[in-house]
């Protein structure tokens, strides 16, 4: 994912592709950023960063963020986090790590929220679906799963009020809603099966299904 510009504006460009692979120990305490640009009325998108690492320590930023733009915010892009050494963990790892959307200075036309994945040995790999704090998305503008497979072993996480839409059948690792209005979205026809015993989501809510969430203690919940 290198991000998109815009037709409406051809200066405008999305953040590009940064892929660092480290072999051994990874101390970051800079700057890694493939955000979009706005140089215009337009705004790009994020685009993607991609760390393999033995280790990973620090307090440095990661992003890739949408542009900011007064008309409308760019799309959030995607960082993936992976480390390699046995029993690694992000626990020497306090730095700033987004792929939030694009600011805008209106109400509901900021941009939908990117992906932050993070996997390690000494954890189970999560995905991290999150807007800036504040942001105002008009109905239409979410973030979607589209691969029914990809994340049946990962722990996916919506917060900062995000909308998290399905576009097939999906398996989750697990799922949590973390912030009132963050919303797992079933779009209607499409089913959901989070692969751990049932819990509460937190105090987000799913919804806008005709079929279900089940579980893999086999609980089953129908949704209006």
């Amino acid at each position: 994912n290198i991000g998109s510009s815009t037709a409406y504006d051809i200066r405008t460009s999305g953040g590009g592709r940064i892929r660092l692979t480290v072999v051994g120990d990874m101390v970051h305490n800079g700057l890694i950023t493939a955000n979009g640009t706005a140089p215009n009325q337009t705004a790009g998108s994020g685009g993607s960063v991609y760390i393999t690492a033995g280790t990973l320590t620090g307090s440095g930023i990661v992003r890739a963020n949408g542009a900011n733009n007064w008309r409308s915010g760019g799309g959030g892009g995607r960082v993936a986090l992976v480390l390699t050494s046995p029993g690694a963990t992000f626990d020497g790892f306090t730095g700033l790590v987004t792929a939030y959307g694009g600011d805008c200075s209106g109400p509901l036309c900021d941009g939908a929220a990117g992906t932050v994945y993070w996997s390690a040995p000494g954890m189970k790999p999560k995905l991290v679906v999150a807007n800036f704090p504040g942001a105002s998305c008009a109905s239409g503008v979410f973030t979607e799963i589209k691969n029914e497979r990809e994340l049946q072993d990962t722990m996916v996480i919506v917060t900062n009020d995000t909308r998290l839409v399905l576009r097939t059948n999906a398996y989750f690792g697990d799922l949590y809603l973390r912030t009132t209005n963050s919303v797992m979205d079933l779009g209607g026809v499409y089913r959901l099966k989070i692969r751990t015993v049932r819990h509460s989501l937190g105090v987000g809510y799913a919804t806008n299904s005709a079929a279900n969430i089940s579980w893999e203690d086999g609980t089953v919940i129908f949704l209006r």
